[in-house]
């Protein structure tokens, strides 16, 4: 990537704040701070609003394997967690802001095995690792609308599998959608009505 590039990736990360803060109902002060470093904007991987209305960005440094997580707030104010890393082998994926107050962080691993950390204001309040399973990749992670986890993975054939976590860690249930000629699942989001998207 030459330098051209990485001005227009870090232009289109900020830009992504302004407009998930702007779709969430938050006024995006113009003297606000930005929620990214402009040095390492590259390292943005998802965001997710909260139910307390801040913006959560899960940022992830594939040089330094180091994961943060900023809030910020209506008036701009960002709040960092972390960073945490780096660990060997583990990929920071998704993140999924919850009504229970603790932010999802799915973790991939070079082995094909997932973590799932729980993260409170002031750290990881728990940490839950699953086994690979052959021809599974973990994709995306969502909030459900009491304290559960929706981790979405995807098949070899294309087939979208959703894991149902419970707040202790346990696979509570787990079921497969497809796969579908031409389609693949991309993303999973709940909402607070008891709904699951599938992307």
């Amino acid at each position: 990537m030459n330098g051209a590039d990485k001005s227009k990736s870090k232009n289109r990360t900020n830009l992504l704040v302004v407009v998930a803060l702007s779709l969430a109902g938050i006024s995006y002060p113009a003297a606000a701070q930005t929620t990214t470093d402009l040095t390492t904007c590259d390292a943005c991987v998802d965001l997710s609003i909260g139910s307390d209305n801040k913006a959560r960005l899960l940022q992830f440094g594939a040089a330094t394997g180091q994961m943060t997580l900023e809030s910020v707030d209506s008036a701009g104010v960002v709040t960092q967690t972390g960073p945490f890393g780096p660990y060997e082998g583990w990929t920071a994926r998704a993140t999924a802001a919850g009504a229970d107050s603790l932010t999802r962080v799915l973790w991939t691993h070079n082995d094909g095995s997932t973590a799932l950390w729980l993260v409170a204001p002031l750290g990881v309040s728990a940490s839950f690792r699953y086994p690979a399973t052959a021809g599974l990749t973990a994709a995306d992670v969502a909030a459900c609308a009491n304290s559960d986890t929706h981790i979405l993975s995807i098949r070899a054939d294309g087939a979208a599998v959703i894991q149902t976590i419970d707040a202790s860690g346990n696979v509570t249930r787990s079921f497969s959608l497809g796969p579908y000629a031409g389609w693949r699942p991309t993303a999973i989001s709940d909402g607070p009505d008891g709904l699951t998207r599938i992307l």
